[in-house]
């Protein structure tokens, strides 16, 4: 598969949460539907988001409330593809029905704060769009993103879609990151937080394919939000082996908090990245002159009640000492410096502090595996198969057993043992496992689970072919590296 294939694949698969959910635009989708009719890889992607066999990377559905991630991130050279990503709203998307005293949005824990400290954005606007009326009923400016609810009546018919553009008195564009129902009827989408400079937001919206279209002009004043909220900019540098960290921004808003953090190395053509916990290790595609590739991005939604495991990165309000849990982790790469980006993501904190902690899971540098070492298998199993393994595979002096395989449908579930770890919990070292195609095509593994009972581990490989080529694509080491980062919370804040 030459570079322009591969190019495309990693494109389309970026998409295809978004179209598994019928969420894409007519041209998004026919491009889409026109490269997944001539690539089975991408075909065999596209049952990943359908199907929700895995942890992580996946749509995530907390009781009556739905809730889908948007591209966070997409490198200026896939830009072309991908063309501009505005959030495209489509039958049954993000329309709610609003009604007086049945707000369900608004008694989301989320929202407890702002509605205690009556810090919404009263809107109340509605136009018609077509045959559409479209309702604004309010908006929330938050330090960590602004979230706009809103109403669609009647509902779209199934094969029209409204498409929505934000923008300030400025022209500054604020992208959409994600959007959530609740029980089918309330919608609310969430955005890239206004520049405090802000003071009035156009929001137009436009039935696609169409003229009609309508814009609502609302006065905004961020400061209001920001006198209740706290963002600060620590700066605060550690170094663990060749990675240098930087914990550059926090934000404790009023419908999440936020941690940044960046981490770069010396470019390497051996460092495969760097990998938090258990979540896949994410680093710069390396060219053969030793520079840095393009840039890209992705997200991990955290299912509730899991973040408390030991892998899981932790905030801390130290004063009231309450825990707010990790929801998502979002990663992104920087083909300038060769590094990453984290953005660590918790449930709010439900009051004001005046200290926080920040707490780092294990930390690891992942290194590619030596082609001449011993590091493939071939399991041929067919749906509903399983195998007892016993076989070894090693790499840069680490060696991992293979305990047993199952197939169900497209999904390889590989079980593993590590060799002299460490604490079971906290292990020494990771595996990275792939699937590599004939055609030279990788897929990694979609999640990655770790028992603190027996040492064992698991891995969710992806492929419909037979039989199926495992590698281990590389090995993680931990870093010794501070985990924890005490945060006096700043009075003044901007």
């Amino acid at each position: 598969m030459d570079e322009i294939d591969r190019e495309q694949c990693e494109v389309i698969q970026d998409l295809l949460p978004i179209y598994a959910d019928d969420e894409l635009s007519a041209a998004g989708t026919k491009m889409v539907e026109e490269h997944l009719a001539g690539c089975r890889n991408c075909k065999e992607a596209l049952l990943v988001y359908k199907e929700q066999l895995f942890e992580h990377d996946e749509i995530v559905v907390e009781e009556n409330r739905r809730k889908f991630v948007l591209l966070p991130w997409v490198s200026g050279k896939r830009l072309a593809w991908v063309l501009v990503l505005i959030l495209f709203i489509g039958a049954g998307g993000l329309s709610w029905a609003y009604q007086a005293g049945k707000v369900t949005a608004l008694r989301d824990p989320e929202y407890r704060r702002a509605f205690k400290e009556n810090l919404f954005t009263p809107v109340h606007q509605t136009k018609k769009i077509g045959p559409y009326e479209v309702t604004v009923e309010r908006m929330l400016i938050d330090a960590a993103q602004t979230v706009v609810f809103y109403e669609i009546e009647p509902e779209i018919q199934e094969g029209e879609r409204l498409e929505l553009v934000i923008s300030d008195q400025d022209g500054r564009v604020y992208e959409p990151m994600s959007g959530f129902s609740y029980s089918g009827e309330e919608h609310v989408l969430e955005l890239k937080p206004v520049s405090p400079k802000a003071s009035q937001l156009s929001l137009a919206f436009r039935l696609e394919g169409a003229p009609a279209e309508g814009e609502f002009i609302v006065a905004v004043e961020p400061a209001a939000v920001q006198a209740s909220t706290s963002e600060w900019w620590p700066g605060i540098k550690r170094e663990a082996g060749p990675v240098e960290f930087g914990l550059e921004h926090v934000i404790l808003g009023l419908t999440k908090s936020q941690v940044n953090l960046r981490a770069f190395w010396p470019l390497d053509q051996d460092i495969r990245g760097v990998g938090f916990g258990l979540f896949p290790p994410v680093g710069p595609k390396m060219r053969e002159d030793g520079s840095a590739g393009s840039a890209s991005g992705s997200f991990y939604n955290v299912r509730p009640g899991m973040a408390a495991l030991p892998w899981y990165a932790e905030l801390v309000d130290m004063e009231n000492r309450r825990k707010a849990e990790l929801e998502q982790l979002g990663l992104k790469t920087d083909s300038l410096s060769g590094g990453i980006t984290a953005s660590f993501n918790f449930q709010p904190l439900p009051e004001t502090t005046s200290e926080v902690q920040f707490t780092l899971p294990n930390t690891y540098l992942y290194r590619y595996v030596n082609d001449k070492e011993h590091q493939e298998i071939s399991i041929e199993l067919n749906d509903g198969q399983e195998e007892k393994l016993d076989k070894t595979v090693s790499g840069n002096g680490k060696q991992i057993r293979l305990t047993s395989a199952k197939r169900e449908r497209s999904a390889l579930i590989l079980q593993f043992e590590l060799i002299e770890a460490g604490s079971a919990s906290l292990p020494s070292y990771v595996p990275e496992f792939i699937v590599v195609h004939p055609k030279g095509f990788e897929t990694p593994g979609r999640s990655l689970e770790f028992s603190s009972e027996n040492g064992t581990g698991t891995v969710m490989l992806y492929s419909d072919e037979w039989p199926t080529t495992v590698r281990l694509k590389s090995i993680g080491e931990q870093l010794d590296l501070e985990h924890e980062f005490n945060l006096p919370v700043p009075t003044a804040n901007f």
